[in-house]
């Protein structure tokens, strides 16, 4: 039985039967929801009414809400960041080295927006969500972009499942042209006392999300290492984002680091150091 807190779900009077739904997936998933009907539209004004954190449903989906704010991984504003993805512009690019009818997987998704950028390269991509309401999250962004970006939709999966447990369950090969995928990136969220001016500089709506997963269990050094063992036995190139000064997943040396402005790529890779195209 999940510990998670009870979280009403706002719902205009449209949505009653979506509402209904997203209630019964939650729950499947171990958040419990309660259904509330809101009676007048989700404005500024009723924001800041109810400031405890909780769930919307309008015509343009799910939203998480509190403290005023509400938010949603609108992939729709990242279209055009997408269209000028490549290995000079973004980093993460420049890592991962995909290729189109690769396979790479996401184990930390978040609000998706890194795993955007992956499906740029024409791969297939799967995205692993832990928390319900995150993957709740995802799940109805990416209902609403399918009639903006078929193509691209059809090449991702979300899958709710915890990356240590799905790591583990997957069939670990014994021969490269094998493996599970060619890549998998994991993006751990980092202790926010590592870094107490982070704080100050994340966008208001990311502090939504950081209100909802500050109850959610800490990453601990053993669940790192089985991270970065069970992905290195699943595919050919693993490469984790951190802060560009924190210290190294588990305390392992990468194969070879990528370093931006704020934050930098570390990778595990197959292939020798003096084949990497950094």
């Amino acid at each position: 039985m999940s510990n998670r807190v009870a979280l009403p779900l706002w719902y205009q009077a449209e949505q009653a039967t979506q509402a209904q739904d997203w209630a019964s997936k939650l729950a499947e998933r171990g958040q419990a929801i309660d259904l509330i009907l809101a009676a007048q539209p989700f404005t500024a004004t009723w924001l800041r009414q109810y400031p405890a954190l909780g769930l919307l449903l309008d015509e343009s989906g799910l939203w998480l809400a509190g403290q005023g704010m509400k938010m949603q991984p609108d992939w729709l504003k990242q279209w055009p960041r997408l269209q000028r993805a490549g290995t000079r512009s973004e980093l993460l690019l420049r890592a991962c080295q995909l290729k189109p009818q690769q396979r790479a997987l996401d184990a930390t998704g978040g609000l998706g927006h890194d795993a955007l950028i992956l499906l740029s390269t024409g791969a297939a991509v799967t995205i692993l969500e832990r928390h319900p309401v995150v993957w709740a999250l995802l799940q109805s962004n990416l209902s609403q972009m399918q009639p903006h970006w078929p193509g691209l939709c059809q090449r991702l999966t979300l899958v709710f499942a915890d990356s240590s447990t799905y790591l583990q369950n997957l069939q670990t090969a014994q021969k490269r042209d094998e493996l599970n995928f060619d890549l998998i990136y994991l993006d751990p969220m980092f202790p926010e006392a590592a870094n107490p001016r982070k704080k100050a500089q994340v966008k208001k709506e990311m502090q939504l999300l950081h209100l909802l997963l500050q109850a959610e269990p800490q990453v601990t050094r053993q669940t790192e290492q089985q991270w970065l063992m069970k992905a290195r036995q699943n595919a050919r190139r693993v490469i984790i984002k951190r802060p560009r000064q924190a210290p190294f997943l588990a305390d392992i040396q990468p194969d070879h680091s990528w370093y931006g402005e704020a934050v930098r790529f570390d990778g595990f890779f197959h292939a020798s150091v003096s084949q990497l195209q950094p």
